[in-house]
Formats: C-alpha cells, sequence, structure tokens
C-alpha cells in the first residue's frame, strides 16, 4: 500500500465502507487523502470520532463546507477555525449559544446565519461591535430590534448615518432612542400623522413649513405646532390666516410687499404691524397713495432711489 500516492487512492474512491483497509493505512495518508479530498471530508467523520486524539488539521477541516457540528460541539477546543466556522450557513442555534466565548466572526455569523440574532438578543452580558455590524442591518425589522435592544449610547451616535434607513414602525415602536429626527423629518415618507405623533421631538420645522404636502387645511387644524410662520405666507396661508393669527411670528416685511396684499386690506386691518417701507415696494400702492405713506415713513434716500425707479417724482408732488 505504501505504493500508493493519496491522489491515487482518491481516485480509486476510497470510502468508508472500505472503512477496515482504510484504518490500516498510517494515519498520515488518511489525512493527507481528507486534505487532498475536502469534499469527501463528510466519510471520514466517523474516523476522526473515532480517533479525536489523532492530529487532524482541524484548521483544513474548518473550511470544508460540510461541517459535523457535533463533532465542533463535543470537540470545542480542538484547533478549528472559528472565523472560517462563522462563514457556514444554518449553523445550530446549540453551537453558538454553547460556544459564543470562541472567537467567531460575529459578522459572518450575522450575515449568514437569520438564527444568530437570537441569540445575540440572548446574550446581554456580552458586548459587540455595532459599527461594524451595523451594516448588516438593512430594512430587516428582526434584526432592528435586536439593535434598538442591545445597542448603547455611544453605538447610536457612530451609526447616525445608517440609522437613517430604520423602518418606520421600528422608529415607532422605540421613540426614545437617539435618533436623528431633524433628518429624519426632512424624509418626504415622514408622513403627516407621524409629524403629529413625534411633534415632541426636535423636528425639522423649516423643512417641515415648506414641504409639498404640507397644506393650509393641515396647518389650520394643527396651529399650535412651532411651524417657521415666515415661511408658510403665501404658500402655504393666505392673508385671511394672518389677520385671525396676528400674534404669530410673521415675516411682516414681506406681507406687506407682497402682490396679494391690497390698500384696502392694509386700511381695514390698520393695526396689524405692517412694514411701510415695505408697503412702498408693493406693486399694488399707486402713485397717489405714496403721500399717505409718506406720512408713515417720510422720504428716506433708499426709498426714494426706489421710487426714483418706479414711478415719476412729479406725480407724487404735483
Amino acid at each position: 500500500m505504501s505504493t500508493i500516492t493519496p491522489q491515487q487512492l482518491i481516485l480509486l474512491g476510497w470510502t468508508l465502507d472500505e472503512k477496515c483497509t482504510l484504518r490500516a493505512l498510517p494515519f498520515e495518508i488518511i489525512r493527507i487523502i481528507i486534505e487532498f479530498a475536502p469534499n469527501r471530508l463528510q466519510r471520514f467523520y466517523k474516523l476522526i470520532k473515532q480517533f479525536p486524539d489523532k492530529e487532524w488539521d482541524y484548521e483544513k477541516i474548518s473550511k470544508n463546507q460540510f461541517i459535523d457540528w457535533n463533532l465542533v460541539l463535543k470537540y470545542p477546543d480542538k484547533k478549528w477555525n472559528y472565523k472560517e466556522l462563522s462563514k457556514k450557513l444554518n449553523i445550530p442555534k446549540k453551537i453558538l449559544l454553547d460556544l459564543h466565548e470562541k472567537p467567531w466572526n460575529w459578522w459572518h455569523l450575522l450575515k449568514y446565519n437569520s438564527d444568530a440574532w437570537d441569540i445575540v438578543d440572548l446574550l446581554s452580558n456580552k458586548r459587540f461591535n455595532w459599527y461594524n455590524l451595523g451594516n448588516l442591518l438593512g430594512q430587516d425589522k428582526q434584526r432592528w430590534k435586536v439593535f434598538c435592544k442591545r445597542a448603547n449610547c455611544s453605538d447610536w451616535r457612530l451609526l447616525d448615518v445608517i440609522k437613517l434607513n430604520a423602518p418606520w414602525d421600528i422608529i415607532e415602536s422605540y421613540p426614545d432612542k437617539k435618533w436623528n429626527w431633524i433628518v429624519l423629518s426632512r424624509n418626504p415618507d415622514f408622513s403627516t400623522s407621524l409629524i403629529l405623533k413625534f411633534k415632541n421631538k426636535p423636528l425639522d420645522w423649516n423643512c417641515l413649513s415648506i414641504r409639498k404636502d404640507i397644506n393650509m387645511d393641515f396647518i389650520c387644524s394643527n396651529s399650535d405646532l412651532p411651524w417657521n410662520w415666515s415661511l408658510l405666507f403665501p404658500k402655504k396661508v393666505n392673508i385671511d390666516f394672518v389677520i385671525i393669527n396676528p400674534q404669530k411670528h410673521w415675516n411682516w416685511n414681506k406681507i406687506s410687499s407682497d402682490p396679494s396684499i391690497t390698500w384696502k386690506i392694509i386700511q381695514k386691518n390698520n393695526k396689524l404691524p405692517w412694514v411701510w417701507s415695505s408697503i412702498s415696494k408693493n406693486p399694488n400702492i399707486t402713485p397717489k397713495l405714496y403721500k399717505i405713506i409718506f406720512t408713515k415713513i417720510g422720504i428716506g434716500r433708499f426709498y426714494l432711489k426706489h421710487l426714483v425707479k418706479t414711478i415719476k417724482i412729479d406725480s407724487i408732488f404735483f
């Protein structure tokens, strides 16, 4: 038998059915056969179990796609390559739970084994590197639930970008986590129902105030919200709403010069804080009305320059 090479033995198709002859071979020959035929390794597991104290190359066995997990569980302290084992699919939960202290590559475990997330949830005392594992969260709700339960404050600060991809129902389920509410509220999918639900969070009210789907009806129904009122007129609310709610922080410069404002509106609501210098720029104000405006603001150099460009000066004084 010593004249037969390992390669020849493989070609001859040695299997466990010929275990009597195989066991008669020198151990080194058997080990070389396994190394040359890793895809046939499952045929030799019974032999490995029968002679566990032999110097098997567990490093190479670990790279095989067919792993006898009972062998790993029975002899966990053998020289297994746990980083290679981490890449296997469908690793039994018991293996991960009982051997969680072994040097697994948890990124690979969590990527290829959905059950591994359940183990992470159970191992409350084990510290995980969420800065690396965060890229595996995606839109998977189960993974996000585990992350929300296990990640600490420093992990949340590191994952600001990743957190933006969290499913909305996860955000709703864990509202007290350190979400970036300003950026989240800029998302077009941040619905009006979410605005009302999380109105006490630090939302970007500037962005919300100019969003296309925010209309006057919604603003009127929720006028207690901290809108940026200076941005709402005239696209979101009209002058009637402004008149009814004069206490809001309106931009009266902008309102006073807006083409929708007529002299009749100004006269009817003369107690509002109109900005007369801006009214002078309103296209609805005719030359005849400038004399009235001058009695309010005087003829300032800047405004006179504006008037010279728009009307004839003698039409005002003569």
